[in-house]
């Protein structure tokens, strides 16, 4: 991975998974192609390579069946390239992160294997009061060629952390108007987190035109905290009427997640009749598992303007015994053409049966079966070697999970579809891209509250986003650039109690972001600055709308780099130049952004 200069916003690591695509929250990913179950799956940024922002009709052929796009995490390769590097970091409120990694070959000279360890070791205070952490990654890999035309790879991760549970914020003008740091849990506040994960893939070549692969991932999780924060179910409100008392209740969970996954495809290039085609087959099966317990406990209020810490919770009673999840099995397929005269086509389908069930409390098991058909397609023209007009149209399914109607039975799959249309081009030999794309998006069978039983849902709603991005990305002779808008407008289109046109929580009308780095010539050899700034409008804080709206804002990011021909390099890192007071929004609950944050990182190769 680049080094990069921003810093990650989030130190429990699970930050990069929470955002939004194109008018919706993102709320799982793919990882290395396979299905990546969200905050679920955590990983370190020490294993990873890259991460992909997929848009169009393939993105949806795979996994999670987002019609918008997909975020893809791609882990370092195990290459056989020898070295070895290892960082350390401290920023200016004390936290301390570690990280090493190391590849080669498994023997000298020979090319039969290779090999990849990754780790990272870190912890310490935040930027909140009493919010602190550690945690412990590693992630071991080996690549073994059984053959001139087989190889095997397998690939482990293995996850640690305790930390302070922090409720953070949620849309009320009292809790949106305490200083950033302000925590208003208690000291026991902890929450624990343990995974491991397995990927083992394997590859043929049947010929030069054909490859056969066949890979499995396996995850296991457990998550357990108990804490002190809102009271959001007794019904009392959130802040009393003298503005400052906030009413809470104490929670103890557990959850255990296991996710099964396996996929096979062929892929592979023909041509046929003057056409030719790049195509992928594969059947995906997969099963995610997901047990939850949740028990309350009556706990006393809290000062929100001087909070004082040292309450007991009560006695805890349980009130969720939860067991679901999904089975699915896929079959995939997709074709990548190109015609003469400047035109390309793609065409995929993917083809879904499913089962979800749903236990609780100890109930009989309620479970569905359903099939659905999500066809794609893409159509390209080049107007020259350089630019090109491209359009497509995605449809795709999502099985709903963990939830039942009144009646007690499982909810039919949400039905997206897109169209979009854009414009791209590349400049100064193709080492810069730029794309300009109108989209729409429409989210069938949404889940909305119940009319009759409002405690349950139905599934009624739609969701619609529209919308103009352009994104600009290269190097402009020394300067690495990459430069993002877009205008968004994410609304409710279809509902039983929401106001059509409300819209959509956390997703901002106005975005731009932009990062440009400069490498200083030979007469200031290995000397790098580089500079970031986001900026978006302001959003809703809820939905259905509460009056609380978050302010829009702008907020730098800078760095200072220097790379030793010796092998060792250093770096300062000053994010939130100017100190916004800012929030970002997940759709569940609002977070500060950090305050300024110096960091410090130094490396060396060896």
């Amino acid at each position: 991975m680049d080094k990069g200069f921003m810093a990650p916003r989030d130190y429990s690591g699970f930050a990069f998974n929470r955002n939004f695509l194109r008018g919706f929250q993102n709320d799982s990913a793919l990882r290395n192609g396979y299905r990546d179950y969200g905050y679920l799956g955590p990983t370190d940024f020490a294993n990873i390579s890259e991460i992909e922002v997929l848009k169009g009709p393939a993105s949806a052929l795979y996994g999670n069946g987002k019609p918008g796009g997909d975020i893809n995490t791609l882990t370092r390769r195990i290459d056989g390239q020898k070295g070895s590097e290892g960082m350390a970091s401290v920023n200016s409120f004390g936290f301390v992160r570690t990280e090493l990694n190391v590849g080669g070959k498994l023997s000298e000279p020979s090319d039969m294997g290779a090999f990849r360890f990754d780790a990272s070791i870190q912890g310490g205070p935040s930027f909140r009061d009493e919010v602190h952490g550690r945690r412990f990654y590693m992630a071991p890999g080996v690549s073994l060629r059984l053959g001139p035309e087989t190889k095997v790879s397998i690939e482990a991760e293995v996850f640690r952390r305790t930390a302070v549970w922090d409720p953070i914020f949620l849309p009320d003008p009292v809790l949106l108007s305490l200083p950033a740091k302000r925590f208003l849990g208690e000291p026991f506040n902890l929450d624990r987190t343990s995974a491991n994960s397995l990927r083992i893939a394997a590859t043929h070549q049947l010929s030069p035109d054909l490859i056969f692969r066949q890979s499995i991932a396996i995850h296991a999780g457990n998550n357990r905290y108990k804490a002190a924060t809102y009271d959001t179910f007794s019904g009392n409100p959130l802040v009393e009427a003298d503005g400052r008392t906030v009413n809470r209740i104490a929670e103890e969970a557990d959850d255990k997640r296991r996710f099964q996954i396996s996929q096979t495809e062929l892929y592979g290039t023909a041509k046929t009749f003057g056409i030719a085609h790049e195509y992928a087959i594969g059947l995906e099966l997969a099963k995610f598992d997901y047990d939850f317990s949740l028990d309350l406990a009556p706990i006393a209020s809290i000062d929100a303007l001087h909070p004082v810490y040292g309450a007991v919770p009560g006695q805890f009673q349980n009130v969720a015994l939860q067991h679901y999840g999904t089975s699915t099995n896929v079959l995939y397929m997709g074709d990548r053409m190109t015609f003469g005269a400047g035109w390309k086509a793609y065409v995929g389908l993917r083809g879904e049966r499913f089962k979800n069930f749903l236990r609780e409390d100890q109930q009989p098991e309620t479970s569905k079966r359903a099939t659905v058909v999500s066809p794609r397609i893409g159509l390209v023209y080049e107007l020259a070697t350089t630019n090109r007009l491209f359009l497509s149209l995605t449809h795709a399914a999502r099985p709903q999970i963990g939830t039942r109607s009144a009646s007690g039975e499982i909810f039919d799959a949400e039905r997206d579809s897109q169209v979009e249309l854009g414009y791209q081009a590349s400049f100064d030999e193709k080492k810069a891209l730029m794309t300009v794309s109108l989209f729409q998006i429409k989210r069938d069978n949404v889940l909305v509250i119940d009319q009759v039983n409002p405690n349950f849902s139905v599934a009624r709603g739609q969701r619609t986003s529209r919308g103009l991005e352009f994104d600009l990305s290269g190097s402009v002779g020394p300067i690495r650039l990459n430069l993002s808008a877009a205008l968004t407008d994410a609304f409710v289109s279809r509902d039983t109690t929401i106001s059509l046109g409300s819209h959509l929580p956390g997703v901002s009308k106005r975005f731009i972001s932009g990062f440009a780095q400069y490498k200083f010539p030979e007469s200031l050899l290995g000397i790098t600055t580089g500079i970031g700034a986001t900026c978006e409008s302001k959003v809703e804080s809820s939905l259905p709308a509460n009056g609380v709206r978050l302010p829009g804002y702008c907020n730098i990011d800078a760095s200072f780099t220097y790379d030793s021909p010796a092998g060792w390099w250093w770096r300062a890192t000053f994010t939130n130049l100017f100190d916004r007071y800012a929030f970002n929004s997940f759709g569940y609950d609002i977070r500060p952004i950090q305050p300024r944050t110096a960091l410090l990182q130094v490396g060396a190769n060896f």
